[in-house]
């Protein structure tokens, strides 16, 4: 069953020509359907979709002003269905053509047409009634992630899960002690999940094999940082750079492509006082300062070196003890620990950082340690450590985060922690040692999944969730 819920389909054009070789005339249109008519255009989904997808199209002829449609899937290139259309669609009848062309989206519900799997080269197709048919290019669908969770203990321990970005169900896959001491901030990346440890300032890295829904320790792991409490994790794809909170330092690793293998970087160790949590946004880490209230800003060389920027530190926009950041596009947010306050910033072009009208915005909660944004770039969701609850607060077009009408939502102990995914938000509590998964409305409201609450047996680290 395991293999079939995180099984990776590759669909392959001569897949397609197959078809054509036994017969002896093969159109485009016995592939494709006739031609002629309104023509379609299908444009293709950039990264990893989940749930809900939108397929963009644009429907453009001469002569006619209206056209029907039909909407078929593939997850392997051949084998076309009926996709299912979403809430919020547009249908498939009577649909505005034009001859500069027409722009539709067609919103495709994935989850009710392929449950929780996780799929490469899913293929939309789209034919207009007595006109022209068009496809997409291959995209990734991944409703199904893995979750991987670090436990707050001495012995450095981390739990695997298959998570249903739908649904919110969680299933248990693996417990593994892969050296190193006091487990806290997680990261993916790439197909690998770094993870920092505290009480031996190093790295593990854990290579994710999918189709055995398993980790397993690189090579080398853990590689020693050079700093005291190496905390705090980010990347920008080809260095990993690490928080030590006690130094105030921050550690460079030039990560190896092929292994997953960690070196230090000539650069390490460069200074930033009281440093937190890390991200990376457009060649640039960004730094929360709790301390002093400040954000930190560094130009990530391409050797990996970090140069101060010219803008660094932010002060203003109510950034008051900054300890957890986000990077939702162009915008960054910063919650306070000791007030009930994320700031909002624009991200410029320079690398400095301009307030977002109306900030910081006030939430429910207190001590919050970490925050996250959905896939949909619509909400954020801070864990607020001094209350058995989470936050949440929705985005609107220019940034302004207001708290959802039904936040704070009510968790099974101490929220330390906090990751999302597709539709689905899972908090990790610390007195209660558990882990739990939920669903989120549009209006930001949460269902617990089926699964909740799922018993870690130790205080939760940190989370991450894969691609």
């Amino acid at each position: 069953m395991l293999r079939s819920k995180i099984s990776r389909v590759t669909m392959r054009f001569a897949a397609l020509l197959s078809v054509c070789a036994p017969l002896v005339s093969c159109s485009h249109d016995e592939l494709f359907g006739p031609g002629g008519g309104v023509t379609v255009t299908v444009s293709t989904p950039s990264a990893v979709q989940t749930g809900d997808i939108r397929i963009t199209f644009t429907l453009s002829d001469d002569d006619e002003t209206r056209a029907d449609i039909s909407v078929k899937f593939a997850t392997d290139g051949v084998s076309f269905q009926t996709a299912s259309r979403a809430t919020g669609s547009v249908g498939t009848s009577g649909l505005a053509v034009s001859v500069g062309g027409t722009a539709h989206t067609f919103i495709w519900d994935s989850a009710r047409d392929i449950d929780d799997a996780r799929l490469d080269g899913v293929v939309i197709r789209i034919q207009v009634d007595g006109g022209t048919t068009d496809a997409s290019g291959g995209f990734t669908v991944h409703n199904g992630r893995f979750l991987l969770v670090s436990h707050d203990r001495t012995t450095a321990q981390v739990s695997l899960y298959l998570l249903d970005a739908i649904d919110a169900d969680l299933q248990f896959l693996q417990t593994l002690s892969p050296g190193g001491q006091e487990p806290w901030d997680v990261l993916f990346e790439d197909g690998r999940f770094f993870v920092a440890n505290v009480g031996t300032n190093d790295v593990t890295v854990l290579d994710l094999d999918e189709d055995t829904g398993t980790v397993s320790t690189v090579a080398g792991s853990p590689f020693d940082a050079d700093g005291i409490n190496s905390k705090y994790l980010a990347t920008d794809g080809d260095h990993l750079f690490v928080s030590n909170v006690a130094s105030g330092t921050i550690t460079i690793f030039d990560i190896d492509a092929d292994t997953g293998a960690l070196d230090l970087n000539a650069h390490s160790g460069e200074a930033a006082a009281n440093c937190r949590t890390m991200v990376v946004r457009s060649g640039r880490l960004f730094v929360a300062n709790e301390t002093d209230g400040e954000i930190l800003i560094f130009d990530i060389a391409a050797s990996g070196e970090l140069v101060p920027n010219g803008f660094s530190p932010i002060t203003t926009g109510g950034v008051a003890t900054p300890v957890a950041l986000t990077n939702v596009g162009s915008r960054l947010y910063a919650s306070n620990y000791a007030t009930s306050t994320v700031a909002g910033f624009n991200i410029l072009g320079g690398g400095d950082l301009s307030a977002i009208a109306g900030s910081p915005f006030t939430f429910t909660g207190t001590l919050v340690l970490q925050v996250a944004h959905d896939d949909a770039d619509e909400r954020l969701f801070l864990a607020t450590s001094g209350a058995s609850a989470f936050a949440s607060m929705g985005l609107d077009a220019i940034g302004v985060a207001t708290e959802d009408a039904s936040s704070p939502h009510t968790a099974d102990g101490l929220t330390h922690a906090v990751a999302s995914a597709g539709t689905v938000v899972v908090v990790g509590n610390s007195n209660s040692e558990s882990i739990e998964a939920f669903t989120v409305s549009t209006t930001g409201a949460t269902t617990a999944g089926d699964d909740n609450p799922v018993d870690l047996g130790d205080p939760v680290g940190r989370m991450a969730i894969s691609d």
